[in-house]
């Protein structure tokens, strides 16, 4: 029986080792699939972006096609139209490039049993995503609706009974939107460069563990 115990110990040591092992190659693999994300909804930010930067050559190519015909402007294949619905894409691609990240949280919170992995950190990367996806949320839930009422703000071009003052006031509107769209942008940028750096320095200090086992 005496015997029997050292070889319990060696096991339970060895599956002890293991374990920690194992948390270290699920935290960094985390940790990785949270950088992927975070890439994915910049991209997406800046799809949204240079698509807002052509829609004003987009709406002066369509008044070309238009050839002082304006009910060109109720068909819905034109180009602000399709600026309008590929925006809509990418934003909600972003929510759910949002949601992968948040769901990754839990994972990367279940390896800190590993005490020497970086659990501060991942505290703070859980709040740092958490309020990320408060003003993204806002972001695309005033932003969605805004993009509904782009599109009826371009088809009343094609309104018959438009006049010349009608027909100008389509600019303001579209200027008020854009506002409103910068409003709550501004809000969401500040966290991509504050979360990104935390994450590769936890990425680091995950690596440094791992070379030094």
């Amino acid at each position: 029986m005496k015997k029997i115990k050292p070889f319990l110990l060696t096991v339970v040591l060895t599956l002890f080792v293991a374990g920690c092992d194992n948390s270290l190659e699920r935290a960094s693999n985390t940790i990785g699939l949270m950088q992927d994300q975070v890439t994915k909804i910049v991209n997406e930010l800046y799809e949204v972006q240079n698509l807002e930067n052509n829609l004003q050559s987009d709406f002066e190519e369509d008044l070309a096609n238009a050839n002082n015909n304006l009910e060109y402007f109720n068909q819905d294949d034109i180009l602000v139209m399709q600026n309008i619905s590929e925006r809509k894409t990418h934003l909600n691609n972003m929510n759910d490039a949002m949601k992968e990240l948040n769901s990754l949280v839990p994972e990367l919170e279940s390896t800190k049993k590993n005490q020497n992995l970086p659990a501060g950190d991942f505290d703070k990367l859980a709040t740092m995503i958490t309020n990320l996806q408060t003003d993204l949320t806002t972001y695309t839930d005033n932003y969605l609706p805004n993009l509904d009422l782009e599109a009826q703000t371009f088809q009343s071009i094609g309104n018959p009974n438009v006049d010349y003052n009608s027909f100008f006031k389509v600019f303001d509107n579209i200027n008020t939107l854009s506002q409103d769209n910068l409003y709550y942008l501004d809000a969401l940028l500040k966290h991509f460069e504050p979360l990104n750096g935390l994450l590769v320095d936890t990425k680091v200090k995950i690596v440094t563990l791992q070379e030094a086992k």
